[in-house]
């Protein structure tokens, strides 16, 4: 599964991901409006399935802050 190059306005939660993805989740290159990564996505318990990175956070002044 892949959630790439979107922009989420929604002040709640964007991306929850529930129990353990069968093949990895890959969450690049998007605009969250939300401050910061934990507000904007919910990881399953499966972190090591799940890749997070490039993504930017903030809606005055957007800034990449989970780049791997």
């Amino acid at each position: 599964m892949s959630f790439h190059h979107n922009t989420f306005r929604c002040p709640k939660t964007a991306i929850v991901i529930r129990g353990r993805p069968e093949e990895p989740v890959e969450i690049n290159h998007n605009w969250f409006i939300h401050p910061s990564p934990q507000k904007a996505v919910h990881p399953s318990d499966a972190p090591d399935h799940i890749r997070i990175r490039n993504n930017a956070y903030d809606l005055q002044q957007p800034e990449i802050r989970d780049r791997r």
